[in-house]
């Protein structure tokens, strides 16, 4: 009984981590199209060109840490969006170095 016991509470427990870990990347998800909303609202598109340009005239300056004319986004969005980008390139380079 008491064996039992252990292994459905080390179940819950292992399936409680597991909804968090999802809870926690659903937010990094959110912080990074809050950005991506504010660069919208301020007018920067995919077929915006120069200063007006989504990703070069937008998200690129705030995730290095820029101000961009027009945005306004939370620090705490910009941290967890830029470190989940970087852990994804380098994710990216490791397959890379793989192929050699």
């Amino acid at each position: 009984m008491r064996k039992s016991s252990m292994m459905i509470a080390l179940i819950a427990a292992f399936l409680a981590q597991v909804s968090f870990a999802d809870m926690a990347k659903g937010d990094v998800v959110k912080q990074c199209e809050n950005i991506a909303n504010a660069c919208k609202s301020g007018g920067y598109t995919d077929e915006g060109m120069g200063d007006k340009s989504f990703w070069f005239g937008c998200m690129k300056p705030l995730l290095l840490g820029k101000m961009v004319a027009d945005v306004t986004v939370d620090a705490k969005d910009v941290k967890a969006c830029r470190k989940t980008k970087i852990e994804k390139m380098k994710k990216e380079i490791k397959e890379l170095e793989k192929v050699k």
